[in-house]
């Protein structure tokens, strides 16, 4: 399929010198990084930067790609390329290796000029689970991830009302600008690349591309006022961009592994992430550095909140716990929940109140922030792996891991619509 697309681009590609970062960098990403990348290195070589994938030398690269040697060949596990494709590295080499890219220790997924996506199937042929959801509209809608695309469905009836195509293969995280007008999606394709798209919701045009990289973005969020959208990842960066330039502002690189979610405070001027290296951390903007380090869990850290007064966090890990935690020392204030299963996402409810969880687990529960009782239960038979709440705190919007979508009525438990999100 990519390769496809690939050699359907040729005409256009012969009236003009070969590019680098457009031609050649798709190629190498797609066909050859995922055994020669950061993650998976065959035979000690990567080609996931210019520079790595040059440091053989042209004619060993271009060798591999041709050569008839089972055990030498790229990609191993696959058809040949094409000679077209081999053709335009050679005619690369021959019109003087110009690398176009800019720097050449950037990863190519960084480098290429706004991947395109191929588009979602017109039906699907099974349902796929629900990764990432959000209200819109004015809670008249809901957004929900697809294949290569963003569902948008009707609150109401439960009906598909629009598809949102263009994006990255997986939908991580889904969160709409609060003047309702855009959407930041975040995403990728496992081992191969990462990006957050931000889209403008009345036509589904894309608005800007940010954050590309060489695996999955995991979370997108803007900030209460809108004017900065934060971003994450399995890179392990926290990246700060103002929502008006797209001017990339700050990039935090204290995690030693995947930063799985973030959250801003009320004033916008703190970060909270949570990672795979166990511990949650909090960033101040004001003074661009860290202010307290979370080393409570003892298992990957999936979801994160500041409460409403911004002093005091929870986070929730795969260990199954919800712990409530100092924002400036980063000491434990109290647990909040202890389940056996991995909890995936928190929500908070009523002015932070009372909060609401979900995970590996048939149940999505309503704990009082005070007491940390369970004020509320709500029983449903899947692992419930996306969540989200109205912004009247009236409704709750959970997805699963069968694809399916239940809208829920808070205050008396009854579920107001329910139905497989698949086109």
């Amino acid at each position: 399929m990519v390769v496809a697309s690939l050699i359907t681009t040729l005409p256009l590609l012969a009236e003009q010198p070969v590019s680098f970062k457009a031609d050649l960098a798709p190629i190498l990403l797609n066909q050859c990084q995922s055994c020669h990348g950061p993650k998976k290195s065959k035979g000690g070589y990567r080609v996931d930067t210019f520079e790595r994938a040059m440091e053989v030398g042209f004619d060993e690269l271009h060798y591999r790609m041709v050569t008839d040697d089972e055990d030498e060949i790229m990609p191993p596990d696959a058809d040949p390329l094409p000679a077209e494709l081999t053709a335009l590295f050679k005619r690369w080499q021959e019109e003087g290796e110009n690398f176009d890219g800019g720097d050449p220790q950037a990863s190519l997924a960084e480098i290429i000029p706004g991947l395109k996506h191929p588009d979602p199937p017109p039906q699907y042929s099974r349902a796929i689970p629900v990764t990432a959801l959000a209200f819109a509209n004015g809670d008249q809608s809901i957004l929900t991830s697809g294949y290569h695309e963003v569902l948008v469905w009707s609150a109401n009836s439960g009906k598909l009302q629009r598809r949102i195509s263009g994006l990255p293969e997986r939908i991580h995280s889904i969160d709409i600008h609060p003047d309702g007008k855009q959407v930041a999606v975040a995403g990728g394709s496992p081992g191969r690349t990462g990006e957050v798209r931000v889209i403008d919701l009345s036509d589904g045009s894309l608005v800007q591309l940010l954050h590309k990289s060489n695996d999955l973005c995991l979370s997108a969020k803007f900030n209460l006022a809108g004017t900065r959208l934060a971003t994450c990842g399995t890179d392990g960066s926290v990246r700060v961009f103002d929502s008006v330039t797209w001017q990339q502002e700050f990039t935090f690189s204290n995690h030693s592994n995947w930063v799985n979610d973030l959250a801003w405070s009320a004033e916008g001027s703190r970060i909270v992430t949570g990672s795979k290296d166990h511990t949650a951390k909090v960033f101040d903007l004001t003074t661009n550095s860290r202010i307290s380090t979370f080393t409570g869990h003892d298992g990957s850290v999936y979801s994160v909140i500041f409460d409403k007064t911004s002093e005091h966090v929870l986070s929730a890990c795969s260990k199954g716990k919800v712990l409530y935690w100092s924002t400036d020392s980063g000491h434990a204030v109290k647990e909040l929940a202890n389940q056996s299963e991995s909890i995936y996402h928190i929500a908070a409810l009523d002015s932070a109140e009372h909060f609401i969880f979900s995970g590996a687990m048939p149940s999505v529960e309503m704990i009082d922030l005070q007491s940390g009782k369970t004020e509320k239960e709500f029983n449903y038979k899947c692992n419930n792996l996306a969540l989200a709440v109205s912004n009247d705190s009236r409704r709750l919007l959970t997805g699963d891991s069968e694809g399916g979508l239940r809208l829920i009525d808070i205050e008396s438990g009854e579920l107001i619509t329910g139905f497989t999100a698949a086109p």
